[in-house]
């Protein structure tokens, strides 16, 4: 008799773990393979006597090595991206009211949304949600340093600088939305079934809720990653659809509200942008050495 509970233990590990390294193997190939369409993007025509000196030589965040330059751009890109609201135009500004009233909305739906999903639980789609969950928190890490050292030893400075940039994204979303979850103060829909349960700014230890930490990571994962290989077909649709299915899970599990889950997508995704936003520039100019 097969034993079940071993057997769903394994798929719960080996399953991740599968996708994950088949990941850092098409990421790995797509660097080598895509190198000519790489090039083209993200080089252009130099004049006759133009400087040609690689980007990472003259300009060290532009495409990154893991040294004291990267570190100190930590703080700078972050400032930056706190401060960014102030040059917002009217493009910007719809996109955030977008952001605002879907929240809103969502928010005064929280409940119903909660029950309908408390509703239609199934153990199927419950171990599914288990074995997604993940990689909102411990995998993020373990890609990154996969990505990261695989391009280190296969000289693949693609993977090199996407594993780094999307590292740093990370980090400067991750401080954001800690800020935001200590000054809104939000009960979890397992501990209550009121949706308006909050309590005062850095009150209240338990009341973390609001945005969706899980939510936040991945899809800043998936964004990065989607922005470095935007080319590449296949990325942008993977990335977003385990980003999307690990939000649902949050959901699912009964640990969010819709309204966290929205928030915490949102945010981490324009962050990351914002991040890349001011990367853009510099890496257009020259192409990073493969």
């Amino acid at each position: 008799m097969i034993n079940l509970t071993n057997y769903h233990e394994k798929i719960r590990f080996r399953l991740p773990a599968t996708v994950i390294c088949c990941l850092l193997g098409l990421l790995c190939l797509t660097g080598k393979t895509q190198a000519a369409d790489y090039m083209l993007v993200f080089a252009k025509v130099p004049d006759v006597g133009a400087d040609t000196t690689p980007i990472h030589d003259t300009d060290p965040e532009a495409n990154y090595r893991l040294n004291g330059d990267y570190l100190r751009s930590y703080p700078r890109d972050l400032k930056r991206v706190l401060l960014r609201p102030a040059s917002w135009n009217k493009q910007d500004l719809k996109r955030a009211s977008l952001v605002v009233a879907g929240t809103g909305l969502l928010l005064l739906g929280d409940r119903e949304i909660n029950r309908f999903v408390a509703r239609n639980q199934t153990t199927a789609v419950g171990e599914i949600t288990t074995v997604i969950e993940p990689f909102g928190n411990t995998y993020p890490p373990l890609i990154l340093t996969g990505l990261y050292l695989t391009g280190l030893i296969t000289k693949n400075r693609k993977l090199e600088h996407a594993s780094l940039a999307t590292a740093k994204s990370l980090g400067v979303s991750t401080v954001i939305y800690i800020a935001v979850k200590s000054v809104i103060r939000r009960q979890r829909p397992f501990r209550t079934g009121n949706p308006y349960n909050f309590a005062a700014p850095f009150s209240q230890k338990g009341y973390n809720s609001f945005p969706s930490g899980h939510t936040n990571t991945v899809f800043c994962v998936a964004t990065a990653m989607s922005l470095e290989y935007r080319h590449v077909t296949w990325v942008p649709y993977v990335s977003y659809s385990i980003a999307t299915i690990t939000a649902l899970s949050r959901l699912y599990q009964n640990r969010h509200w819709a309204s966290d889950v929205f928030f915490g997508a949102a945010l981490s995704h324009f962050v990351t942008k914002a991040v890349y936003n001011r990367m853009t520039p510099k890496v257009k100019e020259k192409m990073p050495v493969p």
